[in-house]
């Protein structure tokens, strides 16, 4: 037998993968001030010394669409 202490493959490149491999909720935003990705149900950034207010790019507010269509 041949020891060459060498660790065995996919060991720690599993690992690794897994790390940068992070899939982005459908939805998440990213903070103007910042850049830091947020979860969609975030109003305001979560990265510390940001708090910055979620950008308002979408135009699809419940809220408005339903008192439209009261009208």
């Amino acid at each position: 037998m041949r020891k060459c202490n060498t660790p065995k493959p996919g060991s720690q490149a599993a690992k690794s993968e897994k790390s940068s491999k992070q899939k982005m909720p459908e939805g998440s935003w990213k903070c103007e001030k910042c850049n830091n990705i947020n979860y969609p149900f975030r109003t305001k950034c979560n990265r510390q010394n940001c708090g910055a207010d979620k950008p308002s790019e979408s135009n699809k507010s419940p809220s408005e669409s339903s008192d439209e269509n009261n009208q």
